[in-house]
């Protein structure tokens, strides 16, 4: 699944699946946004061996079929991302 979408300024932001070149580094911006007290997945900073290893990992499993991982990117910078993975819940 890809999409480009017009945003309402006009800019066009593209949807896509991650596909293994993601870089680390990208994601890792978005741990500033668990200092705002908003409740995430994780939620404290983690290192950069902590993201690329997570990212891995996610990579994985889409591979396998087992989750859809989106991200959405603005001239080509990551924006946002979200996923939805098959038996994911709180025990």
């Amino acid at each position: 699944m890809r999409k480009n979408l017009i945003l309402k300024d006009g800019t066009t932001m593209r949807i896509e699946p991650i596909n293994g070149k993601e870089d680390a580094r990208e994601f890792q911006r978005f741990n500033t946004l668990t200092k705002e007290g908003v409740y995430l997945l994780v939620d404290k900073p983690v290192t950069f061996k902590e993201e690329k290893q997570w990212l891995q990992t996610q990579i994985q499993a889409k591979r396998k079929g087992e989750q859809i991982y989106l991200k959405a990117l603005v001239n080509g910078h990551l924006i946002a991302n979200c996923f939805a993975q098959r038996g994911f819940r709180s025990k």
